[in-house]
């Protein structure tokens, strides 16, 4: 935690970047009364969905984060909390969740039980949106020290890479509509950064999928 609180309170970005990867999925964000912003950082996809109507909850780790966030949109509701240690929402509670680069950097275990909370907080029909580090966004540097398979410690963190086939495993609980690669600028400092995007659902009927 102490990672984030540091890069927030020391972030000299001058205002988040969007980069348009929620639009086609605008209709049903706006139409949904519940949606969760997880790991939100900086807020750009919460400040964006706010501005075009939505009332996303913008949640993350970092006070300092989210404090940037309510200077930002202060109509944004945040909620501050570990992710690591379960989601503060109950069953079925939540219509749309948006994971944007944020569920990257834990063990596979760790990660697994994410995404299993994820699908209990979901309502059935519920929909999320991810993007995760793909594989070709690993750029070696001296010191680094693999952890797992495709999750390194790095730059003084630990992140994932995923290729598809980790990635569908990932979330074979859900019901997978879209998984896709991409490229993003939304970073101008890193240069581009590859990524998947997942559009993913909780089964309509029996329960869980």
């Amino acid at each position: 935690m102490e990672y984030w609180q540091s890069y927030y309170r020391n972030s000299d970005d001058p205002y988040p970047i969007y980069d348009h990867w929620l639009d086609s999925a605008l209709p049903e964000i706006l139409a949904a009364q519940t949606v969760v912003d997880l790991g939100c950082g900086n807020g750009v996809d919460s400040l964006f969905l706010a501005e075009q109507g939505a009332s996303p909850i913008g949640c993350d780790i970092s006070r300092e984060a989210l404090d940037a966030l309510a200077a930002r949109a202060p109509g944004v509701r945040t909620l501050c909390f570990d992710m690591t240690k379960g989601l503060p929402f109950a069953d079925g509670a939540v219509d749309v969740l948006i994971a944007d680069l944020s569920l990257h950097f834990f063990p596979w275990e760790t990660t697994r039980a994410i995404a299993d909370e994820i699908l209990r907080a979901l309502r059935p029909g519920g929909l999320l949106l991810c993007r995760v580090n793909a594989l070709e966004d690993f750029r070696q540097r001296e010191g680094d020290v693999e952890v797992e398979p495709h999750f390194y410690r790095t730059g003084g963190r630990d992140k994932r890479f995923f290729d598809e086939a980790a990635l569908r495993m990932l979330l074979q609980r859900f019901a997978l509509e879209k998984i896709e690669h991409g490229v993003t600028e939304k970073y101008p400092k890193c240069g581009p950064k590859h990524f998947w995007m997942v559009a993913a659902r909780r089964a309509e009927r029996g329960g869980r999928a």
